[in-house]
C-alpha cells in the first residue's frame, strides 16, 4: 500500500479547479490568445504561478486574467471577481 506523504502546500488565490465552467473558460481563452500571438508564442500556461494565463513569447511575457460569469444576470459578491478582473 502507498502511503500518502505529508507535504504543505501554498496555493495562491487565482486556482480555478473548484469551478469546471472557469476551468474551461480559462482553456479556451488561452487557446484564442495562443492563436492570436502564434507567430510569437514560445510556451503557454494555464493556471500559472503568476496568472490565470502566462505566454512567453520572443517579445516577453504575457500575462492575462479569464474570468467569466456563467450567468451574467448575476449580482452582489457572484460576480466581484469579474468587476476585480477589469
Amino acid at each position: 500500500m502507498i502511503d500518502r506523504l505529508k507535504v504543505d502546500y501554498i496555493f495562491e488565490d487565482n486556482d480555478s479547479s473548484a469551478s469546471e465552467f472557469g476551468w474551461d473558460f480559462q482553456e479556451n481563452a488561452g487557446i484564442y490568445l495562443f492563436l492570436h500571438y502564434l507567430p510569437e508564442v514560445d510556451s503557454i500556461a494555464i493556471e500559472s504561478k503568476y496568472q490565470d494565463i502566462e505566454i512567453i513569447g520572443k517579445d516577453g511575457i504575457i500575462y492575462a486574467q479569464a474570468k467569466a460569469l456563467q450567468n451574467e444576470q448575476t449580482t452582489g459578491t457572484e460576480n466581484a471577481k469579474l468587476r476585480d478582473a477589469l
